[in-house]
Parts: structure tokens; sequence; C-alpha cells
């Protein structure tokens, strides 16, 4: 029986404040990055320690894995003066930057959590928005799900290589082996 992910609002919150912070200088780094940060970040705790930063449920929507939580935490922030929301080119309707007008007293609850975002900071930070966006469609969870389906934490331990020639050898090996065919 697969165990229930729950989600822990104040854990996104501090996710979200820290990837904000980290990220403040950056012009380019929107929504759609930010959400990529997460959905990475939660899957790899997961597939490490058998349970995700922060539980969000994470949909198959048009620009890769999202989690809708998302605007109710940028909403929230906005509400209480913590951050604004702001649009990365004026006049167009692109993802939207949340701009932290406070130093967040907000960390990711251990070390290796730390380690965790910020190695996908990095990675998203360096990519222009559509590659960030494009590569999260190459990701089994948002390859197995379409529409607006939730995609389940288990894809974490989904392989996201091609086989090698050695891994095809070794699977005819076994079913010759086991008499599969």
């Amino acid at each position: 029986m697969a165990t229930e992910i729950e989600f822990n609002h104040d854990r996104f919150r501090e996710a979200v404040l820290y990837i904000s912070w980290k990220t403040r200088e950056d012009d380019d780094f929107g929504r759609t990055k930010l959400a990529k940060v997460l959905f990475y970040s939660d899957l790899c705790r997961f597939s490490e320690q058998g349970e995700p930063l922060t539980g969000a449920e994470y949909k198959h929507w048009k620009r890769g894995p999202f989690p809708p939580a998302l605007y109710g935490v940028e909403k929230e922030l906005h509400d209480e003066g913590t951050a604004v929301g702001e649009r990365l080119l004026p006049g167009h309707e692109q993802p939207r930057r949340l701009t932290l007008k406070i130093l967040p007293d907000a960390e990711p609850p251990t070390p290796r959590d730390a380690v965790i975002l910020y190695a996908y900071i990095e990675k998203i930070a360096a990519q222009p928005t559509w590659k960030a966006s494009d590569d999260s469609h190459e990701h089994p969870g948002w390859m197995l799900t379409e529409g607006n389906e939730t995609i389940p934490y288990h894809v974490a331990f989904f392989s996201q290589r091609q086989p090698t020639e050695a891994d095809y050898s070794r699977a005819k090996e076994l079913a010759n082996k086991h008499g599969w065919t």
C-alpha cells in the first residue's frame, strides 16, 4: 500500500522564501523556474530519504510540473507585505517573479535540504526559462501524465537515462537465463 504524502505548508513557504532570496539578483528567475526548483528538490529528497521536502502536489501543466499551492503562498506573502509579484516583462503575460521586500527568516529544515535546493537553484538559474520548461517535459513524471493530472512522487525512482548497450546485453542475458520471451 502506498504511503500518503502530506503537504507541509510551512516547509513549502520556507522553500519558496529561501529560493526567492537566493535568486533575488537574477531578473530572469520567475515563477516557472521557481516551480522547477521546488519540483526537482521535492523528488530528490523523496528519492534519498523517503519523504519529500514539502509534500506539495505537482500538476502536469503546459510549462511542466507546477505546484498549484504556489499561488496561495505568493498571495499570502504579498498580503502580509513580505513580497511582491512582478511581471518579468512589463505589459506581457510572462511568468511572475516573486520579489522579497524583507530578509526572510526561513531556512531549509536540514543542511542537506539546503544543499538540494541550492543545487537545483544553480542548475535552473543557468538556463533560459524556455529551456528549464522544455527540460521538465523530459522528466518521467511529466511524460507519464497529461492534462491536469497529479505527478506521483514515486516517479523519483524512475531512470532518466537511456539504456546503454551493456543494459541491453544484460537484459538479453537475464531473459535467456530465465526463459523470458
